[in-house]
């Protein structure tokens, strides 16, 4: 959209985003917290959540390492984002044992 303005008149305008094109390890993490905040807060547990928090974790550990878009959503080549959500996700698997 050319003819816009975007915020401070940064251009060009976009409509949409790429997220759901996007390989974002963060959200995985991000997940896991839900999970562990809910339980914190007296959310009953599901059994199934356990097995859930299970297979999040194997996929972590599985792809980790792998260049991602990241928590920022850029738009250019995927990089290493090491200190983003899954390492929050794998810190609340931890505390969500019991």
């Amino acid at each position: 959209m050319p003819w816009l303005d975007g915020f401070r008149g940064s251009k060009p305008v976009r409509i949409g985003n790429l997220a759901a094109k996007q390989f974002q390890l963060d959200v995985y993490g991000e997940v896991m917290d839900s999970m562990y905040l809910a339980a914190r807060m007296g959310v009953p547990r599901n059994p199934r959540a356990w097995g859930l928090q299970k297979h999040l974790m194997r996929f972590l550990e599985e792809h980790w390492v792998e260049p991602d878009e990241g928590i920022w959503e850029v738009r250019g080549p995927a990089a290493l984002h090491p200190l983003q959500g899954d390492g929050l996700g794998c810190g609340r698997q931890g505390g969500s044992v019991g």
